[in-house]
């Protein structure tokens, strides 16, 4: 059951927002258990915002792939420090979050 909490929680989020909201959202998860991929696009949770960090994204995503998972994402240039302009826009799903600004217009 360790694991399988994940597959509970996300299914009892996704099915409340669905009640409240039609089709009309997407949910985004840090933890997974098999089976959460009906419910939630996974998160590759927080990594630098450097060419390392993305690497870890990849490696990730591989892997999420490999278990089935379609529906995943980082935030936008990574999370910690402000990010290397190359590093930006990879994921499929992406969120602008993290230490320093996300907003083009804030950056150095």
């Amino acid at each position: 059951m360790h694991n399988f909490y994940y597959y509970d929680y996300q299914r009892t989020v996704s099915e409340v927002f669905r009640e409240k909201r039609g089709n009309d959202f997407i949910l985004y998860a840090r933890g997974a258990a098999p089976g959460t991929q009906r419910w939630v696009g996974q998160f590759a949770g927080d990594h630098p915002a450097n060419f390392n960090g993305l690497k870890h994204v990849l490696t990730g995503a591989l892997n999420l792939c490999a278990c089935g998972y379609s529906n995943w994402g980082s935030d936008l240039g990574g999370y910690f420090g402000f990010p290397q302009p190359a590093v930006g826009c990879f994921s499929p799903l992406m969120r602008p979050h993290g230490t320093a600004p996300r907003d083009p217009a804030k950056q150095r």
